[in-house]
């Protein structure tokens, strides 16, 4: 393979055959994931979500990235799967499936810290709404480079940000 080429991305990524593998695996993952919370109920819930409480007393920080991958009703997991699925499909082939993974697990931990910052201590937090609204932010900045259109783009954001149920 020394004398093959790969392309690249217009922000540097390698192109792939499958060029949304990683979306289809944030995919399936949240869903695994919200089947095993049906099955085990809210303990297993309970154990993974974050609050205020949970990270700071306890020390939990993990929960600032597990709470991401749970969802509070089958209506807040489909509608954060459609904008993952119709977001990813677009942001994931531009960035490559490692700064795309970046973007979203940074996003996820960014939404976790905002939820942990604003919201009621006590209060808990599951969705992948912050790691959403990330992509969003990336498909943005890359509309801006590449001089695209982004009033649609923003129409998006706010449709998606007053349908998203939190917590």
């Amino acid at each position: 393979n020394r004398g093959v080429t790969f392309g690249r991305t217009v922000a540097g990524g390698t192109v792939h055959r499958d060029p949304v593998r990683v979306t289809k695996i944030l995919v399936a993952l949240n869903v695994a994931l919200y089947a095993v919370q049906y099955l085990l109920g809210d303990s297993f819930t309970q154990r993974y979500w974050t609050s205020g409480a949970d990270v700071a007393f306890a020390g939990d920080w993990w929960r600032l990235i597990t709470a991401a991958f749970l969802h509070g009703s089958i209506t807040h997991l489909l509608l954060n799967m459609l904008a993952l699925w119709v977001v990813g499909g677009v942001v994931e082939p531009r960035l490559g499936r490692w700064r795309y993974l970046t973007v979203y697990l940074v996003s996820a931990l960014a939404g976790s810290v905002l939820s942990y910052v604003v919201d009621p201590f006590t209060q808990p937090s599951v969705g992948a709404s912050g790691a959403v609204f990330g992509l969003f932010g990336a498909l943005f900045v890359l509309s801006l480079r590449l001089r695209f259109d982004i009033g649609g783009i923003i129409a998006i954001i706010l449709i998606i940000g007053a349908l998203t149920p939190t917590g």
